[in-house]
């Protein structure tokens, strides 16, 4: 059964392939055998965790671009637990998104390596 270490890399990778909204890292973890409410309570924490330790940076884009502008981190927690960013959006509507940063492409590479 998949675990923490499985899911971190689940969101990571994600992450290092493009612009991945917040729902999109629950269909992830959803992909590994996680109930749907399971999968969002991981993905928050999991992004949280690895927004505060330098390895996801934030950006807002409409659902249907892959061209995110930055956002700033100083409110993740706020972010993460508003129910709107963690909705299927509709298709012109803006979204959060994460991106994997050099240390979020290093810990992937340690991750799948071990």
């Amino acid at each position: 059964m998949p675990g923490e270490t499985d899911y971190e890399r689940a969101i990571l990778w994600a992450a290092i392939e493009g612009y991945p909204a917040l729902w999109e890292l629950v269909g992830e973890l959803q992909g590994l055998g996680l109930a749907a409410d399971e999968a969002q309570a991981q993905a928050r924490q999991l992004t949280v965790r690895l927004v505060k330790e330098g390895a996801l940076s934030f950006g807002v884009r409409r659902a249907d671009s892959e061209d995110a502008r930055p956002v700033s981190t100083a409110h993740v927690d706020t972010l993460l637990t508003d129910p709107v960013n963690w909705r299927i959006p509709a298709w012109t509507e803006e979204v959060l998104c994460v991106e994997a940063t050099d240390e979020g492409q290093r810990r992937y590479d340690s991750l799948a390596a071990s």
